[in-house]
Order: structure tokens, then C-alpha cells, then sequence
């Protein structure tokens, strides 16, 4: 059984040597990632200063938005746990960030982390509630992913749910926990976010592991499945 203390606490260890990498992978993933903003930039521009576009630039800009989103953002969020859950034992490079992108399994990854933001999306069209229910459910995708990005889709949403079931709630309050953090961040006009996410993944990094072990115990999953993380020497 985990809790929050101990995660943040280990967490915190692994910060110190690793926090300004750390941060820096978070800068680059958050830059990287807000260029699929570029659609909502526009329509809130056009909301709230009644700014008109044509037609074919939304469209094409809402189309390019969803495509950087699918091929680009979505792996980074791989890439990123890959970085943090490797730096819990090993010095990892930065280039970790962009690890899914060079293997052979990319295409498997788009298509899982796009079905699971699919999922999340029908279920909350349903009734919000199940919809906030398996986005907690689906959490751990990303992460399994950065262990193996080989494996099938079936087995990846099995396992996310197999460590969430019974920990959903006990997930969302460690994520509330941060919300002090968050807005102490917010100050200094949104930089200050910055300074703080790299505690945020690297203590979700040390509940995935802690949930991971769980699993391999009660087994709901195989070391073969979940392989670990390895050095670049090795």
C-alpha cells in the first residue's frame, strides 16, 4: 500500500539530482505540446474580440491542430514518464523525452493513446461522471507505454485498470494535493508552473512503480510485459 508522503518523499530524492533536467524536459514538453493549442487560440480570439476568420483557416488549423495533438503531443506524454521513471534509477539523457519516436512500435502508441482519449471522451459524452471515472481508470497508459510500447492495446487497458481499481479516489486526492503547489506557481504569471511539474511526474512516477509491483504481485501482469527501465549503457 502506498502513500502520499512516501511518494513525495522518494520523489523528492530523486529530484535532487535530477531537478534541473528535470525541469527542463517538463519546459520542452509544455512548448512542445502547446503548439496544438493553436485552434483554440484562434476561437478564442474570435470569441472575445469578435475577430473573424475564414472558414478554411479554422479548418485547417483545427485539422492541424488534432494531427500535431495525435502524432506529436500525445507520445511526448510517453516519452516524458519514460524520462522520470528511467531517472528514478539511472542518469537519463534528455533525449528519453523523444524515445517513442525513434522505435518501430510509434504507430502502436498513437493508435492506443488516441483510442484511450476516444474512451474518455464517448464515456463523458454518456454521463460526465464515468467519464471522469475512466480517465482515472486510464491513467497509468502513458506509463505502461514507457515501459512497452510493444504491447497490444487489449493488455495495455487491462493492466490500467487492473492498478486503479479500488485506488481511483485515492489517485484524484494525491492529485488535489498538488493544487497548492499549482496555484503558488500560477503567481509569477504562469512560470512558476514550471518549477513545479517536474515534482508532479516525478511523484506520479513513484505511483506508477508503486502500483506496478502491486501488480506484478497479484499478477495482472508479466515482467515480461512490464520489462523495466534500463540505462543507456546497457
Amino acid at each position: 500500500m502506498w502513500s502520499r508522503s512516501e511518494l513525495k518523499s522518494n520523489a523528492k530524492l530523486v529530484l535532487k539530482r535530477t531537478y534541473w533536467l528535470a525541469f527542463a524536459v517538463c519546459l520542452v514538453t509544455g512548448l512542445l505540446a502547446g503548439v496544438s493549442s493553436s485552434y483554440s487560440t484562434l476561437n478564442s480570439l474570435r470569441l472575445n474580440f469578435d475577430i473573424v476568420f475564414p472558414t478554411s483557416i479554422l479548418i485547417t488549423v483545427g485539422l492541424f491542430s488534432f494531427l500535431y495533438a495525435l502524432f506529436i503531443s500525445s507520445p511526448l506524454s510517453v516519452g516524458l514518464n519514460n524520462f522520470f521513471l528511467t531517472s528514478r534509477e539511472y542518469d537519463a539523457s534528455f533525449g528519453k523525452l523523444f524515445s517513442v519516436f525513434s522505435g518501430s512500435s510509434y504507430i502502436n502508441v498513437v493508435k492506443i493513446l488516441f483510442l484511450q482519449g476516444l474512451y474518455i471522451v464517448l464515456w463523458t459524452c454518456l454521463l460526465f461522471v464515468p467519464g471522469i471515472i475512466k480517465s482515472y481508470e486510464y491513467i497509468f497508459i502513458p506509463y505502461i507505454l514507457a515501459e512497452n510500447p510493444e504491447l497490444s492495446k487489449k493488455r495495455v487497458f487491462e493492466i490500467s485498470k487492473a492498478m486503479t481499481n479500488g485506488d481511483k479516489f485515492n489517485i484524484f486526492v494525491l492529485q488535489l494535493s498538488f493544487l497548492g503547489w499549482e496555484l503558488l506557481g500560477m503567481l509569477c504569471c504562469f512560470v512558476g508552473i514550471y518549477f513545479v511539474v517536474p515534482y508532479v511526474n516525478a511523484t506520479f512516477a513513484e505511483l506508477y512503480v508503486a502500483k506496478r509491483t502491486q501488480a506484478l504481485m497479484n499478477g495482472d501482469a508479466t515482467e515480461s510485459e512490464l520489462c523495466g527501465f534500463h540505462s543507456e549503457e546497457m
